[in-house]
């Protein structure tokens, strides 16, 4: 079951990773220094700083515990991977975002964006289909992406275990406090 839920929840913080990244990081890119660039810089900053244990645990105060939306503990539906799974994603999606735009700020400044602008393109295409696919060819994606993903199992396997770890702590405590 443990190996089943490690799989699961690397395969979902890998698509959460790659969807939020791209359009995050593209967002960044295209409005460089307006509120959404310095609000996402400052978060990118806080969540690379933070150790991905400490993510988890306060995930689970603040949405399972405090809002009660997803549960904190235990196995068996979806819903349990979706914490640590975020998780997970949480550490890699800032270093991403950071990598895509960076290569979509120095694309932008490349001669090729400056003739599709000459010709007449709207700035919308020349963002989408020249900048950004020129951008994830240098990206992560194609080059770090692959060596990372024996670290994103341990590290699947590291919140697991914190989350299931507090699911036997709750059920020792539950056990102790009805002998007493």
């Amino acid at each position: 079951m443990y190996s089943i839920s490690i799989a699961f929840g690397a395969g979902a913080s890998f698509v959460i990773v790659l969807l939020l990244s791209i359009k995050i990081g593209f967002l960044c890119a295209v409005y460089k220094d307006g509120w959404f660039d310095k609000m996402m810089r400052s978060i990118v900053f806080v969540t690379t700083a933070m150790p991905p244990y400490w993510v988890g645990l306060l995930l689970m105060w603040a949405i399972g515990v405090k809002f009660g939306w997803l549960p904190t503990n235990g196995n068996g539906t979806w819903k349990h991977l979706i914490l640590p799974a975020f998780t997970v994603a949480l550490s890699y999606i800032s270093t991403y975002i950071r990598l895509i735009r960076n290569n979509m700020l120095e694309n932008m400044k490349q001669d090729y964006v400056l003739y599709a602008n000459v010709r007449g393109l709207s700035p919308k295409s020349i963002w989408v289909k020249h900048v950004l696919k020129n951008s994830m060819c240098q990206n992560p994606y194609s080059c770090i992406l692959p060596y990372y993903a024996s670290s994103y199992y341990t590290l699947m396997f590291k919140q697991l275990f914190i989350f299931y770890c507090i699911t036997i702590i709750n059920i020792e405590v539950f056990i102790m406090a009805n002998r007493l």
